[in-house]
This record gives C-alpha cells, structure tokens and sequence, in this order.
C-alpha cells in the first residue's frame, strides 16, 4: 500500500494558503475563516510530522494514519480545484457580462453576499479610476475612491450603501440617481437601472446599468453642455470610437471639450471655435476645411489626422467624427480624438525621456522672438555614445548621457530650455547674460567637450561636438536655428570640438 508522508498533504497545505492570501489581496478583502483555517492545517500537519516516528510505532496506528494522510490530500487537492474552476468561472462570467453591453455602457456589479464589486471599464475611465476594479471588495472601492454616495439626492455612507442594496423589498428595473462625491471634490452622477441576475435559477447579485453620460458637477460649463445634449447628439457618439470627447458647434463658434482634451492640451473649456482652431498647424487646418466641405448628409462621417498645439509642442490628433446637420446645414460636428506623440529615439526611463522635441524648440523660440528676448543657441551631439552601448552596454551608454545632460542642467539652470533632437542631438537655449558668459568661459577651458566620466572600475569619456549662434545672426528663429545646425556639421568637419556661426568663415 502507498505510504503517504505527512510532508505531502503539508506542501499542499501551503500552496493552499498561498493561494487564498494572493486571492486576498487581488481583491482587498481578507478571508479571516479561510487563511485562518488554512494556517491551522499547516501548523496540525507540521506537528505531525515533527512526531512522525511516534506515530508509527504499532501497525494499526501506521495503517489507520496512512488512510487519514491520504484522505487530507485528496481533500486539499479537491479544494484547489474548486478554487481554479470557481476562479475560471468568475472570469468568464466577466468577460461575458463586458461582451454583453455595449463599451459605452456604464454599469457596475455587486455579488450576491453585497461584499465584491466589479465596474465596467467605461465607468472606470469615467470616475478615473486608475486600477482594474474588478471583483474587489466594496468597501475597498467605497474608501479608496469615494467622500461619499448620493442615493436619489440623498447622502448615504458605506453603512447605509450597504443596507439599501441588502434591503429585502428591491423592486425589479428600479431607476436610481447616483452621484459619486470622488477624494478630488469632483463628482460624477448618473442615473442607474436595477437588475438582479440569476445564474441556474439563482440569485448571483445585482447589475446597476446607464446609458446616461457623466456630469461633472464640479464644472457649471461641462454639465449644462451635457444636460443639453440632444438624443440625436448622444446616437452619433455611439457610432464614433471612444477617446477624448469635443462637440463644435458651428452655427454659434463655440466647442466643448471633455476632461481629457482640457488636461492634454492644457487649456479652458472657455474657448471659442475660433481661438480652438488657431491650435492646430496651418497647413493641416486647410486640409481640414477641404475635407469638411467635402462632407454630405448622406456621407456624414469622416476621420482625419492632423497636428495640434499643446503648449511649446505639436502633437498628433487622430479625430474621428460625424457632422450632424440641420436643414440642409451643417450645425456640429460630434468627434471622438486621439492623441499620440510619438519620440524618434528609444525610450530610457530615465531624464532623456522628460526632454522636449525639435517642435517643441521651434515653438520656444518662436515665442522668444515675439517677445524681443535674445538668446543663444547650441546644438550638440555625443558622438561615441554608440562605441560605449557596444563596448560596456547599453544601459552605461544611457547613464553617461543622462549624467551629461543633468550636469548641463544644473549648470546652466535650465527649466524651459533643453531639447533632444534625435538619439545622440541635443538642444539648449540660453536668454540669461550672465549664462552666456559662464558657457563661453567653460567653452574656452575645453572640459565641456570631453568628459572624464567613472562607473565603478569603469573609466570612459565623452565626445561632444557643438555648433553655437545667436538670435542677432538672422532675423527669424527657424534661420538662426538652422544657423546653428550648419556651424555644428562644420565643427564635425574640421574635427573641432566647436564653433559660432559668426566665425565660420574667419
């Protein structure tokens, strides 16, 4: 017969307890009986077999402890598997139940004991939850997330959520108003249907829809725009992909623009068509205009890409719209939007990737210009970065290129004015006088230009290379930066380490 060691049924013990605890903190709540029990197996199973030997002292004891082993192995692997093919099935039920709306359904789900909760995604985006709450403990949610809940206008703690959604007479479809008070004194209200779902002729909890947008209530501006919504605004919605949200109204010149827009490109919801339009590039707001004259009652719906302004920088918007029109005539266009911006260098993890872009330089200066400031512009590369990836890796050639930009940083004090133009090109702009003066100096001593740099036992050095001009050496910005470009290509060619514009032909 097989001779079952207590070491066995105590390994799957704790894995057992392993299990539960993970499970417990995927979900925030502790399962007090559960891990209590669990540790309590383990530690019964541990004395057994630090008395192993005792026990096997006669052969009724072994056979009678053999059988009593094996049952507590087959029991905790029978638990497991309850545990997986519970856990398997709770996912599916998930995936269906998001399957089952539309990705523009608003609904969250409580179990049936009123302890788990689980939201859809679009409601997560909504009240900007910013980790999968799915089947984690309500009053988990309920803390981390909430001031507190209005129920039909009425204030209502944890305690009182609770026992309005355990109350025993629950009428079928009822309509509720809930506002979410969030931590941020924001607040989002919606109006909710009730459903209880039953799975095999059994209650498995309660399923609270909306197909209602959002209000903000803590912006007058954001709720009457979605107050005034009308049916035939929110039906071209649905039929756009979901991302940022803006409505133009083109008969009055005004837009709306959700949250997300407000935040990407930093500016107010006070904003008129007109000044809105000024954001994006010229060129690309002519392409813009041709396609919206293009569009007909019958062919409504377009999607374009094209360059808008977000303080110093352009970004890349992707719009995806539907005009809607109003006797014959276009009244406004509802659009859903997306924005990337995109870096043509690897990204580090590091201050690299905090640094602006070529746009956003052109922007700088441009705006330097319109105010009369002077300043000085240097472009430089790090020439043997690639022969340090290859020699001692890619990650030393990343930090000596982080440690040469934050000693420049710091030197020169820069907040506003440093660039990175590609992997290896740099861009700083100095307006300070006495900045000026301290790089001329420092160009004149040489250490700028080769660095002596220490990793441990590893000693490198750096090959910096700069070209310099000054905004008095041509009359527009783009001038005096390509200015700066030509007396950088010049310094590579004549293998200095850098010169000024102005000196190129002496």
């Amino acid at each position: 017969m097989f001779n079952c060691s207590p070491i066995i049924p105590l390994i799957i013990s704790i894995i057992l307890s392993i299990i539960l605890v993970k499970d417990s903190l995927s979900k925030n709540i502790f399962s007090k009986v559960k891990v209590t029990f669990s540790f309590i197996i383990i530690f019964c199973l541990s004395l057994i077999s630090v008395f192993y030997n005792s026990i096997y002292d006669s052969k009724f004891n072994k056979e009678l402890f053999n059988y009593l082993m094996i049952s507590i192995t087959v029991a905790l692997i029978i638990m497991i598997l309850k545990y997986y093919i519970k856990s398997i099935n709770n996912a599916k039920y998930f995936n269906k139940m998001n399957n089952l709306f539309s990705e523009f359904t608003l609904y969250f789900h409580i179990n049936k004991n009123y302890k788990n909760l689980s939201l859809s995604s679009t409601l997560q985006k909504v009240l900007e939850i910013d980790e999968n709450i799915n089947n984690v403990s309500l009053k988990y949610f309920y803390n981390r997330y909430l001031d507190y809940l209005e129920l039909n206008e009425q204030k209502t703690d944890y305690k009182a959520f609770v026992d309005f959604l355990v109350q025993k007479e629950k009428a079928e479809n009822e309509c509720i108003n809930i506002t979410f008070h969030l931590k941020d004194d924001t607040s989002r209200t919606f109006l909710f249907k009730r459903k209880n779902i039953y799975i095999n002729n059994k209650l498995n909890g309660e399923i609270f829809i909306s197909n209602i947008g959002a209000q903000d209530m803590s912006s007058a501006s954001n709720m009457t725009a979605v107050q005034d919504m009308s049916l035939q605004r929110l039906e071209a919605l649905v039929e756009c992909s979901d991302q940022g949200i803006w409505i133009k109204d083109l008969k009055n010149g005004r837009i709306w623009l959700n949250d997300y827009i407000l935040k990407k490109l930093n500016i107010s919801n006070n904003i008129s068509l007109k000044e809105f339009e000024k954001l994006i590039n010229n060129d690309d707001l002519i392409d813009y205009n041709n396609t919206l004259n293009s569009i007909t009652e019958n062919n409504s719906c377009f999607t374009c890409i094209y360059r808008i302004k977000s303080e110093y920088k352009y970004i890349y918007v992707r719009e995806r719209s539907k005009v809607i029109f109003n006797d014959g005539i276009q009244d406004e266009i509802v659009s859903y939007v997306e924005f990337n911006s995109s870096k043509n260098f690897i990204k580090t993890n590091t201050i690299l990737d905090s640094l602006k872009e070529e746009n956003e330089l052109l922007l700088y200066i441009n705006d330097l210009a319109n105010q009369n400031i002077n300043y000085e512009l240097a472009y430089f590369r790090i020439s043997n970065i690639p022969n340090l990836n290859e020699k001692y890796g890619r990650s030393l050639g990343t930090l000596a290129m982080e440690e040469y930009v934050r000693t420049l940083k710091e030197i020169f004090s820069f907040e506003n004015g440093f660039f990175r133009i590609s992997g290896l090109d740099f861009v700083f702009v100095i307006t300070d006088i006495s900045k000026m003066d301290l790089l001329n100096k420092t160009l004149k001593k040489g250490q700028i230009f080769n660095p002596s740099l220490s990793y441990g036992s590893i000693k490198c050095s750096l090959n910096v290379t700069m070209g310099l001009s000054f905004s008095n050496d041509a009359i527009r910005p783009k001038e005096i930066y390509a200015n700066t470009k030509i007396a950088f290509k010049k310094a590579l060619e004549r293998g200095i380490p850098y010169i000024f514009y102005k000196d190129i032909n002496k």
